[in-house]
């Protein structure tokens, strides 16, 4: 993914002109980088039989995500808000950026349990299995949370219906659509505590997870407001939020219960103070950072895949236990980020583009 294009679209102009946050580019990696640590902590720990490995603060990474999510859509379209013919283009980059590469990497684990049936010792390929896998709609039993073939897609689930409810507040006009989104969402969240299960699939998202984007767009805001923090506030605040997320650990996996307080709110926070120290994020320093949150896509969906059969060769192979397993597992970690690199470099990036150029020609011949 390039850095964020915050370029003005159409409609009222608002008081910002900034293109790029390098920042929170830099906090995207950062966040699939958590994940990563703790899906390949989660692995390691089940190879050594040793509870004691577990990384549940790695989960954080998503909750970041999905305030980022709130961030750059508030971004992106601030300058069409009260435009009903905004909605489409909305959705459509939406989907061109979401969809093509999930699509292919569920099709790649599809094939991998037709091949090798071994590999996917949780997950049972069946028809409702695949067709909700690939359309997003969370797998769903009364006593039982399934995931997707590709079970990080099931953070996409909440993605798209952000997306969605975003696009509907576009096609009503209203000049505020992030109020009557916020509004919903905290409706919709409500709604999933008084009737738990009520709603089949879509009883899954009735979760406090959709306040994380609410907080998302809160920021993205203020942002455009220019209401952002003083170095001298943002800089310690910042560290100190890594600090809160990472001793989160020590509450176990029962912090999952609480994530939106524990990793919600202060991620919300932590993009807050990424963005204003935003124009600290330049030189050579910052180039790898930069270039892994463009990666960052490629690195949550791929990651599996790298860990998964890292660790099944190492198995085998070899005999380390305890404090060395923390060996492979860096390079694990290297591996995993470097084949992200190349997936978005010779992938996720040309097949964004030609999917983009190919609608924007057929428009052009159309128009």
């Amino acid at each position: 993914m390039k850095p964020i294009d915050l370029s003005p679209t159409l409609g009222m102009q608002h008081p910002t002109n900034k293109k790029v946050y390098l920042g929170v580019q830099i906090l995207r990696g950062l966040a699939a980088c958590l994940v990563l640590f703790y899906h390949n902590a989660l692995v390691m720990s089940d190879r050594s039989g040793s509870a004691a490995f577990r990384l549940y603060f790695g989960q954080a990474g998503v909750d970041i995500f999905f305030a980022i999510s709130g961030f750059v859509i508030v971004i992106v379209t601030v300058n069409s808000w009260g435009m009903k013919e905004a909605a489409g283009p909305f959705l459509l980059r939406r989907v061109l950026r979401v969809v093509p590469l999930y699509w292919i990497f569920t099709t790649v684990k599809i094939l991998t349990l037709i091949t090798m049936p071994n590999v996917g010792e949780h997950t049972r390929l069946s028809v409702s299995l695949v067709v909700c896998s690939y359309l997003f709609i969370p797998p769903w039993s009364p006593d039982h949370y399934g995931f997707p073939i590709l079970q990080p897609g099931w953070t996409l689930s909440f993605e798209m219906l952000f997306y969605i409810c975003f696009a509907c507040a576009l096609t009503t006009g209203f000049k505020r659509p992030v109020v009557w989104l916020s509004l919903s969402f905290v409706l919709l969240t409500g709604l999933g505590f008084a009737q738990p299960g009520k709603f089949g699939s879509f009883s899954l998202l009735l979760n406090p997870l959709l306040l994380e984007f609410v907080l998302g767009m809160l920021v993205g805001w203020a942002t455009v407001r220019r209401m952002l923090l003083p170095t001298y506030i943002a800089l310690p605040l910042g560290s100190v939020l890594l600090l809160v997320i990472g001793a989160s650990n020590v509450l176990g996996p029962e912090i999952i219960l609480y994530r939106v307080v524990f990793w919600g709110l202060p991620g919300a926070l932590l993009l807050l103070s990424f963005v204003s120290l935003d124009r600290y994020f330049t030189g050579a320093s910052a180039r790898f950072p930069i270039a892994l949150g463009e990666a960052s896509y490629s690195l949550y969906l791929t990651h599996p895949f790298v860990v998964g059969a890292s660790w099944s060769v190492l198995s085998k192979y070899t005999l380390l236990s305890g404090l060395w397993l923390w060996f492979p597992y860096l390079l694990i970690i290297c591996v995993a980020a470097i084949f992200a690199l190349l997936v978005h470099r010779y992938v996720e990036g040309p097949l964004t583009r030609l999917l983009v150029d190919a609608i924007s020609e057929k428009r052009r011949i159309s128009g």
